[in-house]
């Protein structure tokens, strides 16, 4: 109990929400909810955990994107290819776009590490 205590309390003064800009996150953005045709995106399909979240949190949190359902070394291999193209595009965009060199670290870094690890605790992989 003291255990989850203390992680609390890391938690509540880890953060500070000012720290950095919220933005709408779609929460499950992985490639089975991608509408494409051709090499244009269509569609963003299931916003079931979208919410407003830091912007370090918007890919993820340093996880990346799945692209790929993964299965064995060859498909966590190209989902890693396809996750850092997708990331190098959206740092590219937001780089068109004017954002300041502050909101492209928040973008394309890790994340918050504590945001990290309250997330991994929710949500541990399977």
């Amino acid at each position: 109990m003291q255990q989850l205590r203390n992680k609390r309390r890391e938690l509540e003064t880890g953060f500070v929400a000012e720290d950095e800009p919220f933005v709408l996150v779609h929460g499950d953005f992985h490639g089975r909810n991608i509408i494409m045709q051709g090499s244009q995106v269509q569609a963003v399909l299931d916003w079931e955990f979208a919410g407003a979240n830091p912007l370090s949190e918007m890919l993820g949190g340093g996880i990346g994107v799945d692209v790929l359902e993964v299965n064995d070394d060859e498909s966590d291999r190209e989902n890693t290819l396809w996750s850092r193209e997708i990331v190098r595009k959206v740092g590219e965009t937001a780089k068109r776009r004017g954002w300041d060199a502050k909101e492209l670290a928040l973008l394309l870094g890790g994340g918050n590490p504590v945001l990290g690890y309250a997330r991994t605790e929710m949500f541990p992989a399977e």
